[in-house]
């Protein structure tokens, strides 16, 4: 008989980083924090979005534990909370086969 799996905040937390993860901007965002921390200014730039969408989407990925925020003079530099996010991405594209 095989084991029943119950649900979790475990469960309810994945759920929510790979919602996080569902947006093709978020992720771009979060490939480019690779590269190492930023301003705003600089991942809109980078990425050639506007300024408010990277600092909204940048604040929900800041609630979420995904990047943290350090603020230097008037700007807010982000960086990536956890380098493993980057491995957890390139393993989705792999199983995605891009």
């Amino acid at each position: 008989m095989s084991e029943q799996i119950s649900k979790s905040d475990t469960f309810q937390a994945t759920s929510e980083l790979f919602k996080m993860l569902s947006s093709e901007t978020r992720v771009s965002m979060l490939m480019a924090l690779r590269d190492g921390p930023m301003s705003v200014g600089d991942l809109a730039n980078k990425l050639g979005l506007e300024q408010a969408a990277v600092s909204h989407q940048l604040k929900n990925m800041r609630y979420m534990s995904i990047v943290s925020a350090t603020r230097d003079g008037r700007s807010v530099i982000y960086a990536l909370k956890n380098p493993d996010m980057i491995e957890l991405i390139e393993k989705a594209r792999q199983l995605a086969d891009v």
